[in-house]
């Protein structure tokens, strides 16, 4: 039985983790949108331009210290002029680091995204079967929160999305004119005794 077993009633809950990025084998995921925090708005940087993000994601195997398993850690967004390593090596953390991130499951792919092709490097959800098969990795995957702006500048952390919708006022009316409708159709046929079409 995997050691991770229990990280599948997990999602969205944060985790600790500590150990050393495999910078080598990162790859990029995307094209996706940058997630802001709307509390922190990041007002006249690059990428405060609706126009200007689109980026990746930086997904990188991460060994564990304690264990020696390796799992994937989407570091954060980058946008597109970053896609090449070259451009942001001072966001290359080498040694070992303590690490807090969120929980994320196998994401499903949508009707009219493409497949993932690992063998050209070019992913778009995140399917952890094949992307730990891929890497020979566990199927475990942690969204890193830190800081709005990290240090070294990219990647931006805390990309995870979490849209709860609040529909009670639309229930609350529904409900209410529904009822209404039944009590006048209730009142026209017990009441009055006239027929209800």
């Amino acid at each position: 039985m995997s050691i991770f077993h229990e990280l599948d009633n997990m999602e969205y809950k944060p985790v600790k983790v500590r150990g050393e990025f495999l910078h080598d084998k990162e790859f990029l995921i995307g094209p996706r949108s940058l997630v802001e925090n709307e509390s922190l708005p990041r007002v006249g940087s690059f990428v405060s331009d609706p126009k200007k993000n689109q980026g990746w994601l930086v997904v990188t195997p991460f060994k564990l210290s304690d264990t020696g398993e390796v799992i994937l850690v989407n570091r954060g967004w980058i946008h597109q002029g970053l896609r090449p390593k070259e451009r942001r090596q001072a966001s290359m953390i080498n040694g070992e680091v303590e690490l807090t991130g969120v929980v994320r499951l196998t994401e499903t792919r949508s009707p009219f995204m493409p497949k993932n092709n690992p063998v050209k490097g070019s992913w778009f959800y995140r399917d952890l079967h094949q992307m730990s098969a891929y890497l020979g990795c566990a199927p475990v995957w942690i969204d890193a929160r830190g800081n709005p702006e990290p240090p070294e500048g990219w990647p931006l952390p805390n990309q995870t999305r979490v849209n709860l919708r609040n529909e009670h006022m639309s229930y609350l009316i529904t409900w209410y004119l529904l009822s209404a409708f039944t009590a006048v159709m209730w009142h026209r046929y017990f009441i009055r005794k006239l027929p209800l079409v």
